[in-house]
């Protein structure tokens, strides 16, 4: 919304560095690359709350695997791989909706206009989602008060992962968090870790809070 307010009063000294992109294929990537491990995903509820998770029928049905949508409270976990576990048991692969409280098929329809009013749809290189230089879909920045050499920045901008990283290897199924010594020693910004420096926020923190 403040994207939005700030081009509608014409604002020239106004910026966002934007770094969203789009689940579907992302996801899409992953299925794609030959040493993929994973069976099922758990479909982000906050996004979907806002695109809808229409577009993960299609995904299931062409690479045969099951996608749930999840909220993240504890039990919304619980239930989304419960219901994951069930479909791969079942045989289905299919989309559902375990988060059936904030998220319907269709989305924010009025959200989504806004943001289309306020970015476009480019390609970048997918950073953490596979060893190859492949691209997915990301959202930049467009607005009638950027300036072409503005515009060019945002199209080319790529930045690289440091060689030790294993984030590529972790959304593959191929490795675990754990896997990568550094991620247990303290992080700072100034020495990146790359896209698996938010491993140490997320899902490592709760794996190194269990006790063995």
């Amino acid at each position: 919304m403040a994207v939005l307010q700030a081009q509608r009063e014409g604002l020239r000294n106004f910026s966002m560095l934007v770094s969203h992109v789009l689940v579907p294929p992302a996801i899409r990537l992953l299925l794609e690359s030959p040493a993929n491990r994973v069976q099922g995903f758990i479909a982000p509820g906050h996004v979907c709350a806002v695109m809808g998770y229409w577009e993960y029928a299609a995904l299931s049905r062409q690479y045969r695997v099951p996608i749930v949508v999840g909220g993240f409270e504890p039990v919304d976990l619980i239930e989304a791989i419960g219901m994951l576990v069930a479909q791969l048991e079942e045989g289905r692969a299919e989309a559902e909706n375990q988060y059936a409280r904030a998220v319907t098929l269709e989305g924010n329809r009025i959200a989504q206009k806004v943001l289309l009013e306020v970015s476009r749809w480019s390609t970048a290189v997918a950073r953490a989602l596979a060893p190859s230089h492949k691209a997915v879909s990301v959202c930049v920045p467009s607005s009638p008060n950027t300036t072409p050499r503005e515009s060019s920045v945002w199209r080319t901008a790529a930045i690289g992962e440091p060689a030790e990283c294993i984030a590529a290897q972790v959304l593959q199924g191929l490795k675990k968090p754990v896997d990568w010594p550094r991620l247990r020693r303290p992080l700072h910004a100034r020495k990146p870790a790359g896209s698996a420096h938010g491993f140490r926020r997320g899902c490592l923190r709760r794996v190194l809070s269990v006790p063995p």
